[in-house]
């Protein structure tokens, strides 16, 4: 992250709000990680024990690892498992870049240009592989599989080049940046991987300090700059993060710039882009968002009152309480804060991120914070917000779950944001049959997976942000677990 301005750390007064959603449990959480510059926030399960952990990225301090005992108390395990030097780390990937069933850790690195990864050996347990990254200068990093072999490989957003690495499938990169991507020197703050021309292959939209980019994939992994005939020009803004859901029904991934101004004359107004279905965009901002004029750092699509499309949660600097953003349906927002959130979650939020941690079938909320404590919030057992019917334990028991025999699926990550992934260990079955659940016990997605075939990708561009079920059939068993998707 660039540094902060210090206007953005002065005192600001915090509204304090009645019957929110979210409360407080920070007592869930070590103080030996949460405190200090976390600056971004992932969830999965490393451990292999079906819980979501906690992994941090922290500027010039160690980075962290939590495990979660599946009731959403975390314990912090970083000892042994992450080095204890300091890195500027911003961002972090994570997939199973060795191919051995367990997901790895990658993080990059801004100022000392060190990024680092940590290839898991099993059970969470780490060992640091970083020599195998070539280094530069970044705030971003995203993985997928960008050439077709299967592979998870990386993307760094940097301050110039972007660079990307193709993944021999055993953790080790080749880099193939002069092959794949446009030349361009930005100051990059975000990538996100989405499939904005619903042509079956992941876009990359860029979110730059000094103008934001799209980069069309022509279904190889060779990305052409195709900014000026897709995007809104003429504003002059910073963008942060970008995020992606289908906010308006209509089946197509739009994009939400996070802004803020680090310098004078940037329009700090964050932007909502609407895709006609092509991949070409249309601001609707001051038509569809609440006006708000503050530093936007992160934001998180989730379908937070359950009516089945993507809210918004917004997270900003200075001290400041996060925004709720409710969706009508149609793209449009109205801010519903205060149903949702206390004064209690203001603060230097840097990062957010939201998931069910105490397995209670809700979403609970994670703050990344910059110079003080991270907060986690559960979601409350009643909620007069959300509109579904249907609970978790209805859908599962409705849909007749079995353990696959002689069978272990990995399903990651999940939380998943564009895409999924699907392993089957056994290679013996002929196909499997593939169904995606929503709340309402509607399936809205399948598939049937080659059985002779271990990793499937399944793309998710096109699901609202929000809780699933995820049922694999043989024929004969079946197995279902919880899918959660994000924006």
């Amino acid at each position: 992250m660039n540094k902060l301005p210090l206007f953005l750390f002065c005192f600001l007064t915090v509204q304090v709000y009645a019957q929110s959603e979210f409360e407080l449990a920070n007592d869930k959480l070590p103080l030996s990680a949460i405190g200090g510059n976390t600056m971004d926030v992932r969830a999965a399960d490393f451990n292999g024990d079906g819980f979501l952990d906690i992994v941090l990225a922290k500027e010039f301090q160690r980075n962290r690892i939590m495990f979660n005992d599946g009731k959403g108390n975390f314990t912090d395990v970083t000892a042994g498992r992450l080095t204890n030097v300091k890195h500027d780390s911003e961002d972090i990937a994570i997939a199973d870049f060795d191919g051995n069933g367990w997901l790895d850790i990658v993080f990059a690195s801004e100022d000392d240009f060190t990024h680092e990864m940590y290839l898991n050996t099993g059970m969470g347990n780490f060992t640091d592989v970083s020599n195998r990254l070539p280094q530069s200068v970044a705030n971003a990093v995203v993985t997928t599989d960008i050439n077709g072999d299967t592979f998870p490989d990386l993307i760094f957003g940097n301050e110039g080049q972007e660079l990307l690495l193709i993944n021999d499938g055993k953790g080790n990169f080749t880099d193939e940046t002069a092959l794949r991507l446009p030349t361009r020197n930005d100051v990059t703050q975000d990538l996100l991987l989405v499939d904005v021309d619903a042509d079956k292959d992941l876009d990359i939209a860029v979110g730059n300090e000094n103008g934001n980019r799209l980069l069309i994939n022509d279904g190889t992994g060779k990305f052409a700059d195709e900014t000026l005939a897709r995007l809104p020009q003429g504003v002059n803004m910073e963008t942060r993060k970008v995020v992606t859901a289908d906010v308006d029904s209509d089946g197509f991934a739009d994009l939400f710039f996070c802004n803020m101004a680090s310098v004078g004359g940037r329009d700090i107004r964050d932007r909502l882009y609407l895709n006609d279905g092509k991949g070409v965009f249309k601001d609707v901002s001051t038509k569809n968002l609440p006006r708000e004029a503050l530093q936007t750092f992160d934001a998180v699509f989730n379908d937070l009152n359950r009516d089945g499309h993507s809210d918004l949660l917004v997270a900003y600097l200075p001290n400041e309480l996060p925004s709720v953003f409710i969706n009508n349906g149609k793209g449009s927002f109205s801010d519903k804060t205060s149903d949702y959130l206390e004064g209690e979650a203001s603060g230097n939020n840097i990062a957010a991120f939201l998931a069910d941690f105490n397995a209670d079938g809700k979403e609970d909320l994670y703050l990344g914070c910059f110079q003080e404590a991270d907060k986690l919030f559960f979601r409350k057992n009643s909620s007069a917000n959300d509109t579904s019917t249907v609970n978790d334990s209805s859908i599962v028991s409705s849909i007749a779950t079995y353990e696959l025999s002689q069978s272990r699926i990995v399903v990651y990550p999940n939380p998943a944001s564009g895409h999924v992934n699907i392993e089957f260990n056994d290679l013996s079955k002929t196909s499997y049959n593939l169904e995606i659940i929503n709340q309402s016990g509607q399936v809205v997605y399948t598939k049937t997976l080659d059985g002779s075939i271990q990793r499937h990708v399944i793309q998710l561009d096109n699901q609202p942000a929000g809780v699933y079920f995820l049922k694999i059939s043989d024929g004969l068993k079946s197995d279902t677990q919880k899918l959660v998707i994000q924006r």
